[in-house]
């Protein structure tokens, strides 16, 4: 609370208190909360520290369940340049934070926000996972905000893989799970699994008729 009411030069002065311990305290249940709050109030050349404490680290802390909401903030008060670095890991683990209990609200949050190369650079990565994030509550709600969010082009994609064979899949598919007397194809798979039938009402819903 005393960042929002304090001097400039009194907000600097108890963020540089965090320099060599940012990462203990993105862990910790109450300090978490302070970094937060110095990336939400302090000018940003004061904080630059924190964000390169989380360059590198982006996939750990993204499935944290204290550093995914410090990197949300990043991605909402930081500037460009802070964030760029963040941003640019993202896509390179994005088949890894979508099914992640934390790393998901990152990626939607990214979708949500993100600007429009780093949402098809992230929808691009996912397709050849797409039936095994389907078949995860998680992940499933990823895919939904990746045809919500993508272009028209990025949402050609999508409808393109979901009518492909399995064959353009990766080994990751989990093939136990899947009805091997249907027809060849992903969509025949998407519309009998729990939670993949949602996603395939959700592009029915948003999808421009014909």
């Amino acid at each position: 609370k005393a960042l929002e009411v304090i001097s400039e030069a009194e907000q600097v002065a108890i963020v540089n208190e965090l320099k060599g311990s940012v990462m203990q305290c993105v862990r910790d249940q109450n300090g978490n909360h302070v970094v937060q709050k110095c990336i939400e109030r302090v000018p940003a050349p004061h904080i630059q520290f924190i964000v390169n404490d989380f360059a590198h680290n982006v996939l750990d802390m993204a499935k944290h369940a204290y550093g995914c909401r410090v990197i949300q903030r990043i991605l909402e008060y930081c500037v460009d340049e802070q964030k760029r670095p963040i941003l640019h890991e993202i896509p390179q683990c994005v088949d890894m934070l979508a099914a992640d209990q934390y790393g998901n609200y990152v990626v939607q949050h990214v979708l949500e926000h993100g600007p429009g190369d780093l949402v098809s650079s992230i929808i691009k990565a996912l397709m050849p996972y797409l039936i095994s994030m389907c078949q995860q509550k998680l992940a499933s709600n990823v895919i939904e905000k990746c045809f919500l969010h993508g272009t028209e082009r990025d949402r050609s994609l999508i409808i393109h893989t979901i009518v492909s064979s399995l064959d353009s899949q990766v080994p990751a598919l989990e093939l136990h799970m899947i009805d091997t007397q249907l027809p060849d194809s992903c969509l025949s798979v998407m519309v009998r699994e729990q939670y993949g039938n949602y996603v395939v009402q959700k592009i029915f819903d948003h999808s421009a008729p014909v």
